[in-house]
């Protein structure tokens, strides 16, 4: 840590054997704050889940305007191979909420890795609201192509979907989807 409260950066690593597994930069220079972090959870064996849903090492980065404590527009971007992750929102920092509905949108996901037994590819935006500590609910548009599934697939799907978890459930819904080149085939279990 080098500076003053308005001015400073900010570092720090983590290392396994020269390998370094998890690195921070966090920098304010005024009213502006940035965020650089980096997790390569393939280098963490604890990590493997995430390391496989993620496809390999993860960069979160973030930018906040601190001009107004009551009103801070932040900015965060998360990229894996599995996919690009982007939110956006202003906060209060004094009240410690939310003043307007985040954005989260998607590009890129890769569906193999983060919805086994998808396949595709999809990209997504729409907003999101947390409730309490741990549950959400991303209401949105998504397009999917190269769709797969264990029954058919799909070149295209579009459409509107809702996205929520409840506890330790994760529940999705979709109405008025149009699939395009949809098929369906007998699963091997019934063939």
């Amino acid at each position: 840590l080098d500076g003053t409260l308005t001015k400073f950066e900010a570092d720090a690593k983590l290392l396994f054997n020269d390998d370094t597994v998890a690195s921070l930069d966090l920098s304010r220079n005024g009213d502006g704050a940035n965020l650089r972090a980096m997790l390569d959870p393939g280098l963490w064996p604890m990590l493997a889940p995430l390391d496989q849903r993620a496809g390999g090492a993860l960069t979160l980065t973030g930018a906040a305007s601190l001009a107004n404590m009551k009103r801070v527009p932040v900015t965060l971007a998360l990229a894996a191979p599995a996919g690009r992750l982007n939110f956006s929102t202003a906060s209060n920092f004094e009240a410690m909420e939310f003043r307007e509905p985040a954005t989260l949108s998607a590009q890129g996901l890769d569906l193999g890795l983060v919805a086994a037994p998808l396949t595709g590819k999809a990209d997504a935006t729409g907003e999101v609201r947390l409730v309490g500590l741990s549950d959400f609910e991303w209401k949105g548009d998504v397009t999917g192509t190269s769709v797969t599934w264990p029954s058919g697939g799909a070149a295209k799907i579009t459409g509107p979907l809702t996205i929520a978890k409840d506890g330790s459930s994760i529940f999705w819904e979709t109405a008025g989807a149009i699939v395009d080149g949809g098929r369906v085939t007998s699963l091997k279990q019934l063939a």
